[in-house]
Order: structure tokens, then C-alpha cells, then sequence
């Protein structure tokens, strides 16, 4: 048996699979390949993964311990759990700008302030307003409305800058120090 995906862009990976496949098997393939061809493929953001509706794909909550959510809000949720159990020093290098890209379009930012994800969505945010479209103002203002001031005032404070009177008083208060 064989598995593999294409695109509009062309073919993925294909698989050789030598023995009856399950739903382990069958996520361990996904897990493997999925995202490759993709990036392979440059397909960025947009793209929709499909399969048919065999068992396997499909696996019930009991059978494969994966809680799947009824709503939009209840995958969030999850999300944010799982997010929180991944240690600090493993996000940071296995977060891409995709993924980053991803996370801040679906406007998990605030949701993510007291997990390892959030220093990197943040600078993502940041470097990459852009492209992405993300408003760093209204950013803060949702940090701000749930109770993250001190959040939202680094956000602003890196997106801005220091303010020209930072400077002036630096500069006087250096001043001050050689003539004392």
C-alpha cells in the first residue's frame, strides 16, 4: 500500500507501507510527512489538509486518546494545554515563522502570555507586522484588557520605541553624573 499527497503545486512525498495500516501508523506517517511536503511544496499558509473518512483516518475519542474538540473554543483550550506542558527551551527551537505566523492569525497572542510562547510570538509579531497584518496597538490593548499591562506596555514600548524625553533625560542625567 502506498500513501502520499499532492497539491496544485505538484506531488508530495509517497510511502511505502509494508504492513496493514492503523491509526498509530497511520498518524506516525502524518507526523512525518505532512508538514515536509508542504514546506517542500512552499505551500505557506491556506492550504487544507482532506482525507477520506476511513476509520483510521477518523479515530474516536475513546479508541485513540486524542480529545477532539466540538467548537472552535473548546480546540483553543486544548491548545493552550498542551502549549503550556512544552518546556521553554524546546519551543524556542521548534517554532518556525510559519507556525508563528499561523498562531498569531488566529489571534492566540493573549491567550499565550503565561506560556513559552509567548516572548516568540510577540517578537514574531514585531518583526514580521508587515507581512502578517497584525496591528501591534490592537495587540496591546487585548493584553491590556485581560489584565496584561505590564505585556502590553513592553509590546508598545518595543513597537514605538523609547520616546525622544528617555533620551533628553539620559542625557541630562549623564551629564549630571560627570559633574558631580
Amino acid at each position: 500500500m502506498l500513501w502520499g499527497c499532492f497539491s496544485a503545486n505538484g506531488p508530495g512525498r509517497l510511502i511505502r507501507v509494508k504492513e496493514r495500516m492503523n491509526g498509530a501508523m497511520y498518524r506516525e506517517i502524518l507526523s512525518d510527512n505532512l508538514l515536509p511536503s508542504a514546506r517542500a511544496l512552499k505551500m505557506k499558509r491556506g492550504w487544507v489538509f482532506q482525507h477520506d473518512n476511513d476509520p483510521k483516518h477518523t479515530p474516536g475519542q475513546r479508541r485513540s486518546g486524542f480529545r477532539q474538540p466540538q467548537n472552535i473554543t473548546a480546540l483553543e483550550e486544548i491548545c493552550m494545554e498542551e502549549w503550556a506542558k512544552i518546556p521553554a527551551t524546546e519551543t524556542a527551537s521548534s517554532c518556525d515563522a510559519e507556525l508563528l505566523s499561523l498562531l498569531l492569525d488566529a489571534g492566540v497572542l493573549v491567550g499565550c502570555v503565561s506560556s513559552a510562547l509567548y516572548p516568540l510570538l510577540s517578537a514574531h509579531m514585531l518583526s514580521h507586522q508587515q507581512e502578517g497584518g497584525w496591528d501591534v496597538e490592537t495587540a496591546a490593548s487585548e493584553l491590556l484588557a485581560a489584565g496584561h499591562g505590564p505585556e502590553a506596555g513592553s509590546l508598545l514600548l518595543a513597537h514605538r520605541g523609547t520616546h525622544q524625553a528617555q533620551f533628553t533625560f539620559n542625557s541630562a542625567l549623564a551629564v549630571l553624573k560627570k559633574w558631580l
